[in-house]
């Protein structure tokens, strides 16, 4: 097995929801230590946050970490676009 972690995750994106929330949703990432279950991680968090309700559309792109001298880091982002409001 190919050992992977995760080094940085970035949500972008985030206008109203509560930065709280999202930090605690993004620890178990951390807790990845192949690339198997960092790819299974991030894929179980995008879904809690696509079952939020609150965005149209979760994305994820996982990459190398620049600035690290191993390969074996890597960096989650994750891209949230919200849904629209309804205006009265």
């Amino acid at each position: 097995m190919l050992k992977a972690y995760c080094a940085h995750v970035n949500v972008n994106g985030i206008r109203r929801t509560k930065d709280d929330y999202i930090q605690e949703q993004i620890t178990t990432i951390f807790s990845s230590n192949t690339f198997e279950s960092l790819l299974v991680n991030a894929e179980q968090l995008r879904t809690r946050l696509a079952q939020l309700g609150c965005f149209r559309e979760v994305m994820v792109v996982i990459d190398k970490t620049r600035g690290y001298n191993k390969e074996k880091y890597f960096q989650i982002e994750f891209f949230v676009f919200y849904l629209f409001r309804f205006k009265s």
